[in-house]
């Protein structure tokens, strides 16, 4: 299928298209090219506007509503408790760096360990509460390796040993 672009008057397949389903063709009436210079073009004639108008709407009561609605949604998904679970490692100063992807199925809650101040392994979270050791980090590390041991493939064992003794 194919549409016909008023501002470049180029016919375009579909895919070249944004769809709209208010049109009868089901598709917009401008190409991706050209829309996303229109949409370029108004963004530098109105920036000031568009960000008063973005302002007045996040500090309206409708607004903080669909904003925190949107923020339990994101952090209700795997991206979101990662993304959570950085900006706490940020704030304590620690990095982030996941060293081995989560090997759990998404039946198994799992934390993110640190095994130095920037890398990060995924644990089950019963597993890693059950090592809590207060305040004692190194004791903390050297039971959560010993886990590390047993549930992760010898050469990511390897590699965290590496990381720990650097630490």
């Amino acid at each position: 299928m194919t549409a016909h672009c008023y501002m470049c008057g180029i016919v375009q397949t579909t895919e070249n298209t944004n769809p709209d389903k208010n049109r009868h063709t089901g598709f917009g009436s401008r190409c991706i090219q050209c829309k996303r210079k229109y949409e370029h073009d108004r963004w530098k004639e109105h920036k000031d506007e568009i960000y008063k108008k973005h302002r007045e709407y996040a500090t309206s009561e409708r607004g903080k509503l669909s904003f925190k609605k949107a923020y339990k949604r994101f952090f209700k998904t795997e991206k979101g408790r990662i993304a959570r679970k950085k900006q706490n490692a940020k704030r304590r100063n620690f990095g982030f760096n996941i060293i081995y992807k989560n090997i759990f199925p998404d039946c198994i809650d799992i934390e993110w360990h640190h095994i130095n101040n920037n890398d990060v392994i995924a644990l089950p979270n019963k597993i890693h509460r059950e090592m809590a050791c207060g305040h004692d980090a190194e004791k903390h590390r050297k039971l959560a390796l010993e886990w590390v041991e047993l549930l992760y493939p010898e050469d990511v064992y390897n590699n965290c040993l590496e990381k720990t003794s650097k630490f």
